[in-house]
């Protein structure tokens, strides 16, 4: 008896449990298949997909993007169990016709930064334009001309100009910009042609600063049954028509005239009209205005008469602040020809001797070569400075003090010659760095506005001293690092080289100068596009106009050669445009067994 009543109290307690714990363990159970649902349709990107358990009852809803998108979904939800049933209450969205966006691109430059702007088909499309911001909208349809032939041409220009906007829509482009110089202004021009060729209208509005001149001054010399001349310089058009219609009036002269930056100051024109109708009552003189300096010798047979008149007229109406020096030879006889004093100086650069020659008494001279000597060695190192003399005039009071002008000026050139005559000091030649060229003019001015300056100083990287070569390896180093600061660029699917390309080409001709001991191959490199025998033949082309624009630049022609190697031997993927861009290519490679 105990033992069935015992048997019925673990029955209903078992009951019990049952009733209990049922509910609990079908609740974990939907909330595990309900976290795994959510799962694998976040993992398989559909999370428009919306789902509901309700046991071993799974419905799915949402908006679904495509038709395969829905079954995709199902299916994924399916496989989760074979307990679960899954129904469908998914609807499609309504199928949009994309917007085509009519392409357009809108480069901008400035403070040396580069942004972009605009709707273009992809990224591809402006691999050449390295921009420092990019807001490009992507998606657009391409533009109709040939954008491979289009995207390089504005790269250079964007290069080339200091500030720049290029607005591309449709078949149009419209370039505003500012130039660094008149030469750069002069590049961008073949660009525009161009773009021209290739089937854009093209409108510009690109301004330059006027060239710097380095002498701007105004010469003239009448003389009796010669010939007359002028010459000039002016800042603006107005100025330049002024001079030359008082040469043309009062000499019967048609004037040669430069126009470009140096004047000093807005009367410049007014004071050589002024000087130039003033030497007209003159039979025979020449005349100078550098500065705000005029200078006149007036010569016989002009009687003395005419000189005093010429000075009253230059008193009246030459502009305020302007300095009036007249030589007046009209009273001395024709027959008597002094010698004049001239003193030359002649630095050949490196530790070679500096040659001082004057033609003045030999004893003025040895008189100060002791100072003069000493100033020379201490501003040219390793120079000794000799001196030789010549009978002539004496010097004028203050030569000494303008040979150390002229002298401190030569000191900051490779090499130059410096000459001093009465009233005039002049120094030529050329400095291996461009950054010497102002030090030495600005040394020059120190002469002061009783002496004309001339100075002819011109950039040229070729005459670096050679006596101390640069090594092979260094060489290798330095171009490889020229080449990767300024890459060798050419006109798409030529061998022409860009305007970038011809400067990049200048510099490493600069650097192979000073190695002596280095040969070099240029290596041409394509990328995979078009064929493979017209790949070779196109870098071997490339290559061999790197060569012959080297040896125009002076770069020693029996220390390279030019090689093609096609797309064989690539540094980057093909398959992308910045891999192709990056295997289009000019490598320079030390010959290590030169001998």
């Amino acid at each position: 008896m105990l033992r069935h009543a015992f048997a019925l109290i673990i029955f209903v307690a078992a009951g019990i449990a049952a009733t209990t714990l049922a509910p609990r363990l079908a609740a974990l159970a939907e909330a595990r298949y309900a976290a795994q649902v959510d799962a694998v349709l976040q993992a398989g990107g559909y999370s428009w997909a919306h789902s509901a358990i309700d046991g071993l009852q799974v419905n799915l809803s949402g908006p679904s993007p495509s038709a395969v998108a829905k079954a995709e979904a199902l299916t994924i939800v399916r496989a989760i169990s074979p307990v679960l049933t899954v129904t469908n209450d998914i609807s499609e969205a309504p199928r949009v016709t994309p917007t085509i966006i009519p392409p357009r691109l809108e480069i901008l430059k400035g403070q040396d930064r580069l942004i972009l702007s605009g709707a273009i088909a992809n990224e591809a499309m402006i691999a050449d334009l390295k921009s420092d911001m990019s807001m490009l909208t992507f998606g657009a349809s391409g533009f109709d001309i040939d954008w491979a032939a289009t995207e390089p041409v504005l790269s250079n220009i964007t290069s080339t100009l200091r500030h720049v906007r290029i607005s591309v829509e449709e078949a149009a482009i419209t370039i505003v910009g500012l130039a660094e110089t008149q030469g750069a202004l002069s590049a961008v021009e073949p660009m525009v042609r161009q773009l021209k060729t290739l089937g854009w209208t093209v409108q510009t509005s690109i301004e330059a600063p006027p060239t710097a001149l380095q002498d701007f001054r105004v010469t003239a010399s009448k003389s009796e049954g010669a010939t007359n001349s002028v010459t000039c310089a002016a800042s603006t058009p107005a100025g330049t028509a002024k001079i030359k219609a008082a040469a043309e009036m009062h000499l019967g002269f048609n004037a040669t005239c430069r126009m470009g930056a140096g004047a000093p100051g807005d009367a410049w024109a007014d004071a050589a009209e002024t000087a130039i109708s003033a030497i007209a009552g003159l039979s025979t003189a020449e005349l100078t205005l550098s500065g705000k300096v005029l200078r006149i010798t007036a010569l016989p047979p002009s009687p003395p008469s005419a000189v005093i008149a010429l000075k009253d007229v230059l008193s009246a109406n030459l502009p305020t602040g302007y300095r009036i020096l007249i030589d007046d030879q009209t009273t001395k006889e024709a027959s008597v020809a002094a010698s004049p004093f001239k003193l030359t100086v002649d630095w050949p650069g490196g530790d070679t001797d500096i040659a001082i020659a004057s033609a003045q008494s030999g004893d003025g001279l040895q008189r100060a070569a002791g100072s003069l000597g000493a100033y020379t060695r201490a501003l040219f190192p390793g120079a000794k400075a000799t001196f030789e003399a010549t009978d002539g005039d004496s010097p004028p009071e203050d030569w000494r003090r303008i040979t150390r002008v002229g002298l401190t000026a030569l000191s900051k050139l490779t090499r130059g010659s410096l000459t001093i005559s009465l009233g005039e000091i002049s120094l030529t030649d050329a400095a291996a760095q461009p950054e010497d060229i102002t030090p030495a003019h600005n040394a020059l001015s120190a002469a002061g506005d009783a002496w004309r300056t001339t100075s002819r100083i011109s950039y040229n990287p070729n005459i670096l001293a050679l006596a101390q070569p640069v090594p092979p390896t260094k060489c290798a180093d330095e171009v490889a690092g020229a080449v990767a600061d300024a890459p060798l660029s050419f006109q798409p699917a030529s061998a022409t080289l860009t305007a970038s390309g011809i400067a990049a080409v200048r510099r490493i001709a600069a650097l192979l100068t000073r190695c002596q001991d280095a040969r070099f191959e240029i290596g041409g490199h394509t990328d995979a596009k078009g064929s493979e025998a017209g790949n070779l033949a196109l870098s071997r082309s490339r290559a061999e106009a790197v060569l012959t624009a080297l040896i125009a630049a002076n770069a020693p022609p029996g220390h390279l050669i030019a090689k093609g190697y096609g797309e064989a031997r690539p540094i980057a993927d093909n398959a992308t445009a910045v891999g192709r861009a990056l295997n289009r290519r000019i490598e320079f490679t030390l010959i290590e067994d030169a001998e």
